[in-house]
């Protein structure tokens, strides 16, 4: 359905029935809902005539005889709810059920109707996010997950109406099996949110054009139709209470919202071909390597470990790792997916001026002096003075390596921060956007009285209007 298009009676008819079946479960809920109040502010009255040192034994009696009433409210609310869900669930088939026999040319005259936004609804969000492990699970029934996966989805977005909470878990559910087929999921992360704008779209004014109005009344009431040749003869409009209660009903807004799923696939990479136990090996190795490499660098005025045993680590620590894989499904407002950009910016570099360096290699000079050195501790200066050139050169290297992967790697990278600058990003748009998906439509409701006095003030030029009748273009009321 959209603006300006005619609403079937036969649905509004059903739609009014549904609302009906389901005032009854509402009301039910409501009359347990007040015994349960009750009850909890008679128990906290009580206890506070206890502290009181008052005698509560009659007050008593009183609390007890509202758990009876608590359990009729609680029985007549699970009978309202199951009768209520069946007969709903009748009514929605009857509505899949209806041939679409209204006519599918708008009756509105858009160029003399305008399309406006009215803060008229209120802006809602309701967010959730649940993990569903595979580990934890039998292996044998993945579907399972899936399912699970699919049906949580759909009742956290169940707010959008039924289609499109299953348009969007659909949705889902096939970027979650094309993550399973491909890769070694460990976990999945779902992030859900519902959100209703605050704006709603409005046709206001809201004119007909005459002709295409009374084509459209004459198919949808064959047995009522519009004589528009006898009007032309007759002077006298159609009395209201001549009216046959038949109405043409045009959707003239509706409030609209949006739903978001974002979705952290955890992925699970492990190297082939090895063995837990020659990993275990390989490390302890790499430790003793570690220790060796240390005395030795110390030893000679170095600092720390040689580069080529932290690569080793590396490469060990790379065999088995975590990735996420990020997808998003997203229906109402499209949020701006920005990826992060490798990029750092360098805040200090080292102190290496040549001011500096003159300095440094005066108060060496000062160290050693000119005389009285011996080969303990000319080698004991030596060794702490490589260390500091060591430190030195450690920085400027680490900054040189650092900067030079950086501009190898100053790419795209859509991980956790690209889902979260996007759910920002939909959040910020939902306040001001001015679409979406329908949630609630507006009827205006045009009688067949409504009709032929605009086909009168359209062709006739001097419309005699009956007493005690709306003024043009007061007619029709809009209901939500």
């Amino acid at each position: 359905m959209v603006l300006g298009s005619i609403a079937s009676p036969d649905i509004i008819s059903l739609l009014a029935q549904i609302q009906a079946e389901q005032d009854k479960v509402l009301t039910a809920q409501g009359r347990l809902d007040s015994h349960i109040a009750l009850k909890r502010s008679l128990t906290m009255t009580m206890n506070e005539m206890v502290t009181m040192n008052i005698d509560v034994s009659s007050l008593a009696d009183k609390v007890q005889e509202t758990d009876a009433a608590i359990v009729q409210a609680a029985n007549d609310y699970a009978s309202a709810s199951l009768a209520g869900g069946s007969a709903v669930q009748l009514l929605k088939e009857k509505i899949f059920s209806i041939s679409p026999a209204v006519p599918t040319d708008s009756p509105v005259d858009f160029d003399k109707s305008l399309l406006k936004h009215f803060d008229l609804s209120s802006p809602s969000v309701t967010l959730d996010a649940q993990y569903f492990s595979y580990e934890s699970i039998n292996q044998d029934n993945p579907v399972s997950v899936l399912n699970n996966m699919e049906n949580y989805i759909r009742a956290a977005t169940s707010e959008l109406g039924n289609k499109p909470s299953a348009n969007i878990a659909t949705a889902a559910s096939a970027q979650i099996a094309l993550q399973q087929k491909n890769y070694n999921l460990t976990g999945t992360l779902v992030i859900t949110a519902v959100c209703t704008h605050p704006k709603v779209a409005m046709i206001t004014p809201l004119v007909l054009d005459a002709d295409a109005a009374v084509q459209a009344w004459n198919k949808l009431y064959p047995d009522n139709t519009i004589d528009t040749a006898a009007i032309s003869k007759n002077s006298r409009p159609l009395l209201p209470e001549e009216d046959t209660g038949n109405t043409l009903d045009v959707l003239s807004g509706f409030s609209h919202g949006s739903g978001f799923v974002g979705m952290v696939h955890t992925v699970k990479r492990e190297e082939t071909g090895g063995r837990k136990g020659a990993l275990v090996q390989m490390a302890e190795s790499l430790q003793e390597q570690v220790k060796i490499a240390n005395w030795l660098e110390d030893a000679c005025g170095g600092i720390g470990a040689d580069a080529s045993i932290m690569e080793n680590i590396r490469h060990l620590l790379n065999q088995q790792q975590l990735i996420y894989h990020v997808t998003l499904v997203v229906m109402g407002a499209i949020p701006s997916i920005k990826s992060r950009e490798v990029d750092r910016n360098i805040k200090a570099f080292a102190d290496i001026s040549a001011d500096k360096l003159t300095a440094h290699f005066n108060a060496l000079e000062n160290t050693y002096g000119y005389g009285g050195e011996t080969v303990s501790t000319m080698a004991q200066t030596a060794n702490k003075d490589g260390k500091a050139v060591a430190l030195q050169n450690a920085g400027t290297q680490s900054l040189m390596m650092g900067l030079s992967k950086i501009e190898q790697r100053k790419d795209k990278e859509m991980d956790i921060s690209s889902l979260l600058t996007a759910f920002d990003d939909y959040i910020g748009k939902v306040a001001n956007a001015q679409t979406g998906v329908p949630m609630h439509f507006f009827v205006k409701r045009f009688s067949k009285t409504d009709l032929e006095r605009q086909w009168r003030q359209k062709y006739i030029t001097t419309p005699v209007a009956p007493a005690n009748t709306a003024l043009p273009g007061s007619a029709g009321t809009a209901r939500k």
